[in-house]
Formats: C-alpha cells, structure tokens, sequence
C-alpha cells in the first residue's frame, strides 16, 4: 500500500492531488459470482448462449465387462445448466480476483483571493474551491466488477476477505470557502 500527495502554488492558485495504490492481494468477488449466475457475466456469452460442450470434459462409459472408460464428451449443456459449470462453487477460484489498484483519491483546484481586492472589506483573508474524490480507479484486467476497498464483511481482519455484493464506491465533488475576518 502506497499514496502520494502533492500540492502545488502559482500566485494564489493551488492545485493538489493524492494517488493511492496497492500492490499485490486477492479477495473473493461474489459480485463477479452473481454476474455469472444472472447471465450478466462476460462468461455467459460463452457461444452466443447457445448450447455448447464443456471443454476438455469426459464421459464415463461402462463396458460390458464392467471396465470403466472415458471418452470424449460430446453432450452440450443448454442456457438452463450453464450455472452447474459456472457456479458449482460458491467460492469458486473465477471468483477470486486481484486486489491491487491505483486510485485517484482525491484532486483539489483553489483559489486566494489577493490581499489588495480585500482592503475595504471585511475579511482578512479569503478562497475558494472545488474538489473531487474518488474520480479515477485502475484495476487489473480479470477485476471488472469492484472497487477493491469496498466491503460489505465490516472493517476488521474480514474485510480483507472480500465482497459480498457491496455498494459501488461513491465519486464525489464539492467546494469550498474559507474566510478569515
């Protein structure tokens, strides 16, 4: 886990932003579990949903000795049993993703108000500006589905278990003034 922060300032302007990342991890996605179970996972669009034959499967065919064999399957399976492939597991390895990221946490844009347009008013000091949190998140290509820091397992050692369905993290922008009299 890392972040940076920086701020910088040209005649009353200021501009900061902090980065987040993290590095390495794996949690558990039962948002990217119930997109497979919905049909709304990439996963079920496997050949245009039309039935089709689970790969490197086998059969297994009884001879008449009662010696056993395997053979290639060749039964499809229908839009009705693709979750028998797909979610035979409620804690599947497919549901396993990374949990590194880079965030941009936050971005503020300000400005000072100059002491010589303050004069003949009441304040001493004034500024203004706008800020926004949470406007950028990157994340590898097998986590499609969350924002690696939301959690519905609470804030302890289970937290970093994973998701279960959480809210998507919230984007925010606001602004602010700040006046000294």
């Amino acid at each position: 886990i890392l972040g940076v922060t920086n701020r910088f300032g040209y005649k009353g302007i200021t501009l900061g932003a902090t980065v987040d990342a993290r590095i390495g991890g794996v949690m558990f996605s039962r948002t990217a579990d119930i997109n497979n179970f919905t049909g709304n996972g990439v996963k079920t669009t496997f050949n245009d949903r039309k039935p089709w034959v689970v790969p490197n499967s086998v059969q297994k065919v009884e001879q008449d000795d009662g010696s056993i064999i395997y053979v290639e399957n060749t039964t499809a399976i229908d839009q009705q049993h693709q979750d028998d492939y797909y979610s035979a597991d409620a804690l599947a390895e497919e549901y396993l993703i990374d949990k590194s990221y880079v965030k941009l946490r936050e971005v503020t844009l300000g400005y000072t108000i100059p002491q010589r347009l303050l004069n003949d008013t009441p304040f001493a000091s004034l500024s203004v500006s706008v800020f926004g949190r949470n406007l950028l998140i990157f994340r590898p290509v097998d986590n499609q589905f969350v924002d690696p820091e939301t959690t519905t397992f609470g804030n302890g050692i289970e937290a970093d278990f994973g998701e279960f369905s959480a809210n998507p993290s919230v984007r925010t922008y606001g602004f602010g003034l700040k006046a000294t009299f």
